[in-house]
């Protein structure tokens, strides 16, 4: 998870926009199939699905906007695909233009 920006006050950040490169040499279509995952209360969730990756583009920066992310937001996380084994170059959060910039914490469970 991310954690968003200002979070220890009221206010938190939006999410609107995720960039995804996928790794190059090797494991085409692993980011498929992937969430986005919200928390307003913080990088231990609860977590709720805003955004499933429909497809990738290899080689290439893959993005993707969106609405519905609910304001507020505590912590962003990329939670992969089963049996992708989080297989990603580079991911980016956006709100609008604005690069989200938190602190990054690694969960390590999950399906592999």
């Amino acid at each position: 998870p991310v954690s968003c920006p200002n979070s220890g006050g009221s206010s938190g950040c939006t999410l609107t926009k995720i960039r995804i490169f996928p790794r190059q040499e090797c494991c085409p279509g692993r980011t498929i199939g992937a969430q986005i995952q919200v928390s307003t209360v913080g990088p231990s969730g609860p977590w709720q699905t805003v955004f499933t990756v429909p497809g990738e583009n290899a080689n290439q920066w893959n993005e993707f906007t969106f609405s519905g992310s609910p304001g507020s937001l505590k912590a962003v996380r990329y939670l992969p695909a089963d049996f992708s084994y989080g297989n990603v170059a580079e991911i980016e959060f956006y709100n609008g233009t604005t690069k989200l910039n938190g602190n990054f914490i690694q969960d390590g469970g999950g399906p592999w």
